[in-house]
Formats: structure tokens, sequence, C-alpha cells
């Protein structure tokens, strides 16, 4: 747990947030100069705020009324940027174990190895860093963060550099990782499916102030921010497994939850293990069943979640997890949706992509 009370003035600037963060996977989200970095600086040590508290697992790291104010090396908090910020002289293992180097002995349960084979990079380990592709190169920052066994984890928009499908790639591992050894996360970004799928609980800050905060889907959906999320593309990230890989024409079949999606063909895809991007404007909702039509998913749901924002609405609905669709506020009153309404979700084969799930190896 990181409770933060933290107040900065930088000239025109003013940061003032109070906020609990937990042990799972936390977000801070707002717009580019909101203060969502500044607040991963105070956390990690690397500034110290005018005034206010920061404490992690009971241990003060920061108090402006004691006088605290812990070094970022005795903190025992990782850091991971945009570009992974690796050493170019080092190899992929020589920036791993430099990881495990700068940790106290005995902090990271999981030796670089491990590590490693967790992230699918141990085949990497001799490679220099320049020969690396971006999704590897944000891995190996990971594994190098991860093997100093931080007791938390600062993730300052490490998937923004990233093309859409290495993006996805590198957000399954990180809730893999997260899972695999439960180390709390605190993850800065602008961008809402990234938050929605991969945190627990989000922070939203706008001109240096915190305006909401809950859970990632009910915040972000109903209290858009900012230009950027007024228009951006809301897409879902779901958890597939490949039943059939098609090839040539033939499409693939990928089961998510209880229901089997027909999918472009994922003949080029090693793993079984998948995720199914699809965009919320993409679903087509009817309250009928569709017949006769080119679409080739039609799939059984409920509603589970209505909101609205100024300027958008979406509706969320149960397909072994929740899938989010974006409606006009006319559309969701013609069909009268609510929660448990039953409905049939409608989509193209190629509105979905797929890309390896990520899934640690041990």
């Amino acid at each position: 747990m990181i409770d933060l009370d933290i107040a900065i003035a930088r000239g025109d600037f003013q940061l003032e947030i109070e906020a609990s963060l937990d042990n799972g996977i936390s977000a801070i989200f707002g717009p580019s100069g909101s203060g969502k970095s500044t607040i991963l600086a105070c956390i990690a040590g690397l500034m110290r705020p005018d005034s206010g508290s920061i404490i992690l697992d009971g241990e003060s790291l920061f108090d402006s009324t004691t006088n605290v104010h812990i070094s970022p090396e005795n903190r025992s908090v990782g850091l991971v940027f945009q570009d992974g910020a690796l050493f170019p002289h080092l190899d992929v293992r020589g920036n791993i174990e430099f990881g495990a180097r700068y940790g106290s002995p005995g902090d990271c349960k999981v030796s670089p190895d491990q590590l490693m084979r967790l992230l699918d990079i141990f085949d990497l380990a001799p490679r220099n860093i320049a020969d690396l592709s971006g999704g590897e190169r944000q891995r190996v920052a990971l594994a190098r963060s991860f093997a100093a066994g931080p007791r938390g984890l600062l993730l300052d928009e490490p998937v923004a550099s990233l093309d859409a499908r290495l993006r996805t790639t590198v957000l399954g591992y990180l809730k893999e990782i997260h899972r695999e050894l439960g180390i709390p996360m605190v993850y800065v970004s602008h961008n809402i499916s990234e938050i929605v799928h991969i945190a627990d609980q989000v922070v939203v800050l706008d001109r240096g102030k915190v305006v909401a905060e809950g859970p990632p889907r009910t915040v972000l959906l109903s209290q858009v921010i900012g230009q950027p999320a007024d228009f951006e593309d809301v897409e879902n990230y779901l958890s597939g497994t490949l039943v059939d890989r098609g090839g040539g024409n033939k499409s693939a079949r990928v089961k998510v939850g209880d229901h089997e999606f027909v999918t472009p063909s994922a003949e080029h895809i090693a793993s079984d293990e998948v995720i199914v991007t699809l965009r919320a404007s993409d679903v087509i909702v009817a309250t009928e069943l569709p017949r006769a039509i080119s679409a080739r998913n039609v799939i059984s749901s409920r509603c589970i979640d209505v909101t609205h924002s100024e300027r958008r609405s979406f509706a969320t609905f149960d397909v072994g997890e929740p899938l989010v669709v974006e409606l006009t506020s006319s559309a969701i009153d013609e069909l009268a949706l609510a929660v448990g309404t039953s409905v049939h979700l409608v989509f193209k084969t190629t509105s979905l992509t797929l890309t390896p799930r990520g899934v640690l190896r041990s």
C-alpha cells in the first residue's frame, strides 16, 4: 500500500494529491502536464515535494513535518520508463544481473534466470541491447527492475512508444507477472484502454489535482476528461485460447469465456494463449437474434453496466470477461439497455486482431 499526501509548487504548476494506492495494479490517468510523472518521481525519491508525506507499507519515505526524506537508492522502488533506459554496453543478462546486484541481498525471490524465463527472454540473454525489438527491450527493463526485489514498481507510460501489437503483448506480461510475483505496481498513462485492461484502481488527475478515483471502467468511461480522451478509440483486450488456427482463406476460432469468436487466421501465432483486441465502436448490439447477416460473430450476452460522460456513452457486457461497447445515448434509450438486459453482440471477423498473450513460463 502506498499512501500519498503530496503538495508541489513549481512556478505556475501546482500539484496536490491525496490518495491510497492499493497492493494491486493502480493507475494514474490524466492529460499531458497534469502531474502523472511528477508523482512517480516523488514516490521514487527523484523529486522532493514541498510538503506532505509518502508512506510505503507503513514506512515513511518522505514527511515534511518530521524532515524525513529517504534517498532513492534506499526506497526499494523500481522505475520503468517509456524507453526502458537500458545500459547499451551490457547485454541482456548483464542488464538484468545489474538489477540483482543493485537490490539488497535476499530482496528478490526470483533469480535472473527465472525472470528471463518468466518473461520469455531467456534465449536473448547474450544479445546486445541494440539488437532487440521495442517489446523485447521493455521486457528486459521489467526483468531488471524485478531483479532488484522492489517493494513496488512504478511504470511511466511503459508501452507508449510501442506499436499496437507489441503494446498488447507487453501489457499481457505485466498482468501475468503481477499475478505471479504479487508486487504492487503504479502505472501511469493517458490511454484509457490500457488502464481499463490492466489496472484495479485509477486516480484521475487534471491540472495537478485529483478529480476522480475508483474502478477504471466505471471512472474512466463515465468521467472522460481532456481532449485526447474525448476522441480516443476505446479498445477491449480479451484473454482467449486458440481452438483452430485457420490458415489461408480459413478463419481461426478463439475461445473467450464460454464463447467462440471467429477471427482472422492465427497461423503466424506460435502461442495458443492470445489476446483478442476489439474496438468498442466496432460492436453492434441487438435485442433480437439477427438472421442472414454477413458478420460471423453473434454472441449472446447480458448487460452489466451502462455509463455516460458528457460526450460519449458506453455499455459493458459479460462475455466471460467484461466487453465495453460504445453506443449513442439515443441507441441505449431505444434498446432500453440496463443492467441485466439480454442482448446479442454482433461484430465482423475483420474487427478482431490477435496477439500472443505473454503467459509466464516457470
